[in-house]
């Protein structure tokens, strides 16, 4: 694990451990036990952790990893497509149908993220890969992320409560951005 991959990893973790806190750009948190995610937890659970990744990634303006945690995603996709329950899944039953429905979309933008691309592109395939996960947001069971939307961009994302992190335009506009949904 590079010292990069190591810091992003620890910025999530803090994230998570600490939601409605915010950190100043330059700090490195401290280690924390566990980003609270377990064996037990939800497939929606698991794809947001290594969405979220993704997401810090892109906000320290670098694809370092990002091909990892889409390979994840792509991986915790197929087992749910193998073996799908509403429960597993982590959605509502009343939606399942609608929710599995979306794997295909977050399997495909998790193919193209598994790929090396310049970053800008890279920030392109991760808004391919918001649009079923902001409606995944919408059917999963005690989602805790919010969504955030930058008007420059025209796009929304998910992530932790707290300071916005904006991955489309990275630390140029890090903060830009407004909370559409809580």
């Amino acid at each position: 694990m590079t010292h990069r991959y190591a810091l992003l990893l620890l910025s999530l973790v803090a994230l998570l451990l600490f939601p409605s806190g915010s950190l100043a750009q330059d700090s490195v948190p401290e280690p924390a036990e566990s980003a609270g995610i377990t064996a037990e937890a939800s497939g929606f659970e698991r794809i947001v952790l290594h969405y979220e990744l993704i997401r810090v990634a892109l906000l320290h303006d670098t694809v370092e990893g990002i091909a990892t945690e889409a390979r994840a995603i792509r991986a915790i996709v197929d087992e749910l497509e193998t073996d799908w329950s509403a429960e597993r899944a982590g959605v509502h039953p009343e939606v399942e149908d609608d929710a599995r429905g979306l794997l295909p979309k977050v399997a495909a933008a998790a193919d193209l993220l598994s790929e090396p691309h310049p970053i800008e592109e890279t920030r392109d395939h991760f808004f391919e890969l918001s649009v079923p996960m902001l409606a995944l947001q919408k059917a999963a069971e005690g989602a805790t992320s919010i969504v955030a939307y930058c008007p420059m961009a025209d796009r929304s994302w998910l992530q932790p409560a707290g300071t916005i992190g904006n991955p489309y335009f990275g630390q140029e506009m890090a903060q830009c951005g407004t909370v559409l949904e809580e």
